[in-house]
């Protein structure tokens, strides 16, 4: 969809999963996880599938550690953890 593009921020937001609205309703730790990344510097975060998987985008891995730290304490306090992974260059 974006190929190409250097435009992260567009790339956030135009991440949507129409499943949120009834998930987030249901399951603390997603909706908790989607909010923390936003709060604390992902560019877009988005429910993959059906969940319970949420992930963030940021500009690099560095960014993506320090985006991690500051929001593991409170996701584990819903029972969710934070992880860090990248795409395969060329991809």
């Amino acid at each position: 969809l974006l190929r190409g593009s250097n435009n992260i921020e567009n790339l956030g937001f135009s991440l949507y999963n129409r499943l949120e609205e009834v998930v987030f309703n249901r399951f603390n730790a997603p909706a908790a996880a989607k909010a923390a990344l936003l709060e604390e510097g992902a560019y877009g975060a988005v429910l993959s599938g059906s969940g319970p998987t949420v992930f963030g985008i940021v500009k690099s891995r560095e960014e993506g550690i320090a985006v991690k730290n500051r929001i593991q304490q409170r996701l584990s306090r819903c029972g969710a953890r934070a992880l860090v992974v990248g795409t395969a260059k060329g991809a």
